[in-house]
């Protein structure tokens, strides 16, 4: 049984934690003007950076942020309407409705050599930004008494100012972030972090914006390529990316592993890795999975249960750290498997998962996926909507010691079709050979069947 942990005090205030996971959207605003408002006084230096990223932040945040409102369809990222959209006779596979806009006047120096000023389009990147920008932690601050509570108590806001799933009243669009990341290092007795989450913030509907989504993942990719201290990838890796299981789709295109700089490592990475990799050895990190998120008017914080929801690194990240000189020992991973009853062993439908994926009813997590309630559509439902597949229903996910970050699913009531969800860019592929949920999961348990499975990607038909 999961003892009470202790909480370190965070930002002045000992019962941060779990005080701040159960804000609501104005309170939440409040306490981050609080932070930087002066009675009296002239603001610091750090005070007039937090007013200048918070006055970015509003603009992008349900429910009536101008830069969340225009140009339509609503989105929180900051664009702009491309001229080539109307020219291009608004052809989807062509063109896009927007450009990306960015801010580039806010510096940050993370556990850098020096303070950086870098490209910032998105709220739920700025949130993570005002949160970094007010450390160092104290020096007691470790990954149990203090940045596991800080990532969650993050992630619970970023599904306040913006998404589907917001509490009822103030809807945003798109899917909040599928993980969450906290990264730190201990200098001269502090402990500085940086905190980021994965590309989210838009419905990328290909039908309403055409190519706007390559559009944001590639200029997130190229933020994070020329942004490192360290060269660690070249232009031409925005469609490389590492694979976890062997499979292409039709267009040629690598579906396992999401494109550098999607995942949540891109702004903690930016602000913690150094030039030489002598220096990175003692960077830290951790990363959540979105299942402990509640979505209620008042959540509870349940700080003993949040180390469930601790996911490894993912192949993007894991590569990352090795090549950066990075340990990956200094990144949390979840905590030993607990073996199941037989009774709850019998309720998947898949009874023998591959290596590195699991049935577990509780990694599952039918409702928060696939379910449909007062509080919205879980984010795989959405996904599989919008490419016109009814009735899904999980049948097995990458485990959270592998990354948590895909999800192979049935759908229109039959087993004859399976299909794959990248959890993080939100992208579905149907499998074309072999077809059947059978047949996928006895191929990918062979020694060479995962090189042999073949899928297409699917497009968005509403």
């Amino acid at each position: 049984m999961s003892s009470e942990p202790v909480l370190l005090e965070a930002f002045g205030d000992k019962g941060f934690f779990r005080t701040a996971f159960s804000y609501s959207l104005d309170e939440i605003k409040d306490w981050m003007k609080a932070r930087y408002t002066v009675q009296g006084g002239k603001q610091t230096d750090v005070q007039k950076l937090l007013q200048n990223v918070y006055e970015r932040f509003w603009t992008l945040i349900i429910p009536q942020g101008k830069n969340f409102l225009a140009p339509p369809p609503k989105s929180h990222f900051f664009r702009e309407d491309d001229p080539d959209w109307e020219k291009q006779g608004r052809d989807p596979k062509v063109a896009s409705a927007f450009n990306l806009n960015s801010w580039k006047d806010l510096t940050f120096q993370g556990v850098l050599e020096e303070a950086i000023t870098v490209a910032w389009w998105n709220p739920y990147d700025l949130l993570g930004l005002f949160l970094s920008i007010l450390g160092p932690a104290k020096a007691e601050a470790d990954k149990d008494n203090y940045f596991i509570h800080l990532t969650a108590v993050y992630a619970q806001w970023c599904t306040r100012i913006g998404g589907k799933r917001v509490p009822p009243g103030n809807v945003g669009v798109g899917d909040t972030p599928g993980a969450y990341q906290v990264t730190w290092k201990r200098q001269n007795g502090e402990i500085y972090f940086c905190l980021g989450s994965s590309l989210a913030g838009d419905a990328f509907n290909e039908i309403e914006t055409g190519q706007w989504k390559k559009r944001v993942r590639r200029a997130r990719f190229d933020l994070f390529r020329t942004s490192l201290r360290m060269q660690l990838l070249k232009e031409s890796d925005f469609e490389s990316t590492p694979k976890q299981l062997e499979m292409s789709t039709k267009e040629g295109a690598t579906f396992e592993g999401q494109m550098y700089g999607n995942c949540a490592e891109t702004y903690p990475f930016i602000f913690s890795i150094l030039s030489a990799k002598d220096g990175n050895g003692s960077i830290y990190g951790l990363s959540l999975k979105p299942g402990f998120i509640k979505r209620g008017t008042a959540p509870v914080y349940k700080p003993e249960k949040i180390s469930d929801f601790i996911r490894a690194p993912c192949a993007n990240c894991s590569s990352l750290i090795k090549a950066s000189g990075m340990s990956e020992t200094n990144f949390a991973t979840p905590p030993p498997k607990q073996p199941k009853p037989p009774a709850e062993r019998t309720k998947a439908t898949i009874s023998n998962p591959p290596d590195g994926w699991t049935a577990d009813p509780d990694e599952l997590d039918q409702d928060y996926y696939w379910g449909s309630g007062v509080d919205g559509d879980g984010d795989g439902l959405v996904a599989a909507k919008k490419v016109g597949l009814s009735n899904p229903i999980g049948q097995m996910i990458v485990d959270r010691y592998t990354g948590g970050d895909k999800y192979i699913f049935t759908a229109n009531g039959t087993q004859d079709k399976a299909y794959i969800w990248n959890m993080i860019t939100h992208d579905i592929c149907e499998f074309t050979k072999p077809k059947s949920l059978t047949d996928v999961v006895a191929q990918m348990t062979t020694v060479e069947g995962k090189k042999s499975l073949e899928m297409e990607l699917l497009h968005d038909v509403a």
